[in-house]
């Protein structure tokens, strides 16, 4: 199966995340750490995490794992998320907390079936209006930020 990942954008993430946590098997929840199964089986994919690894960007092409149903990348240096993110279609649970994020990212809007969105630990200063259009949203974790007012419904 073709990947839209480059070797060397696979090298590259190898190094830089060494502890990264993939989640494969939906129903048992199994583990593993290997970047060779991510890229050969993209759908099988149900969880990403990486945690406290300085990461800075996320490679646009993140939507080849088209059944990631949670993405959880807090303490890290991020400020921005690829507009790849809303083609992932079974997407529920997005945790971004402790970045760099000013604002929360306006295509978070576009991620159909969100239910769980944890933006704590930011500099965000304002709800975006976009976040009532989300009908699945459930939690949404803003605590540490600089958001001083709760707009009007």
């Amino acid at each position: 199966m073709n990947n839209a990942f480059s070797e060397e954008v696979i090298i590259g993430l190898r190094r830089q995340y060494p502890g990264l946590e993939l989640i494969f098997d939906e129903n048992e929840h199994r583990e593993f750490s290997s970047f060779d199964y991510a890229f050969n089986n993209p759908d099988r994919l149900y969880k990403l995490k990486i945690k406290n690894k300085g990461m800075i960007s996320i490679p646009d092409s993140i939507d080849i794992f088209t059944r990631l149903q949670s993405i959880s990348l807090p303490g890290n240096k991020l400020n921005r998320l690829p507009e790849s993110i809303a083609n992932i279609e079974f997407l529920k649970s997005l945790n971004l907390e402790r970045n760099s994020f000013c604002a929360i990212p306006p295509i978070i809007g576009q991620v159909k079936y969100l239910q769980n969105l944890n933006v704590a630990g930011n500099a965000i200063s304002e709800i975006p209006e976009f976040i009532s259009d989300l009908q699945y949203l459930k939690i949404i974790e803003l605590t540490n930020n600089k958001i001083f007012s709760i707009p009007q419904c």
